[in-house]
């Protein structure tokens, strides 16, 4: 169910996030330790945050961080739970803690890929856009096949770092993996 949710969640699409939110909690019913669950129902509430799908943007961030809160109590292991929660404190601009708890992410697990472009998401939106860069260039090697919104992240990046002869082919190959 989770495998499906995730595929769902990352359409970036209204409908398909309620279906997603149907499908995991359908998994929380049947184990309400799964960290996964957990954290990909946190990811469904800060998409309708930062997206503004919902009518209190900041309600559904802190059911975002309650939620990412479950993940790491039944796994702190889960590198997933530390990039949500990263993501969380970056959207509410407290980037050292963001930061830390994305790097915290990519040392647990250094060759997952989502962690790593993850941290890119966080440095860039901090100013640190060359390391960001870097970051996001070591996530899509890492990728057997990376998602489309990796390509648009650094093609954003390449942009604010004034390569935009590099960053227009990036957001482009974003537009077609999408």
């Amino acid at each position: 169910l989770c495998t499906q949710a995730v595929r769902i969640v990352e359409s970036y699409s209204l409908d398909d996030l309620a279906h997603a939110r149907k499908l995991i909690k359908k998994a929380l019913e049947l184990d309400e330790t799964d960290s996964s669950a957990w954290t990909n129902l946190g990811w469904v509430y800060w998409e309708e945050s930062v997206f503004h799908w919902s009518s209190d943007s900041e309600e559904s961030m802190d059911k975002a961080f309650d939620a990412v809160q479950k993940a790491i109590q039944a796994d702190e292991n889960n590198p997933d739970c530390y990039s949500l929660l990263g993501n969380i404190f970056m959207v509410r601009d407290d980037y050292d803690q963001a930061i830390a708890l994305c790097e915290k992410a990519v040392e647990i697990a250094p060759n997952n890929s989502f962690s790593v472009a993850l941290l890119e998401n966080v440095l860039v939106d901090n100013g640190r856009i060359k390391e960001g860069i870097q970051k996001m260039k070591r996530a899509i090697r890492l990728s057997p096949f990376p998602p489309g919104w990796y390509f648009n992240l650094i093609g954003v990046a390449y942009h604010l770092n004034g390569e935009n002869e590099i960053a227009i082919p990036a957001i482009e190959h974003a537009i077609q993996r999408d």
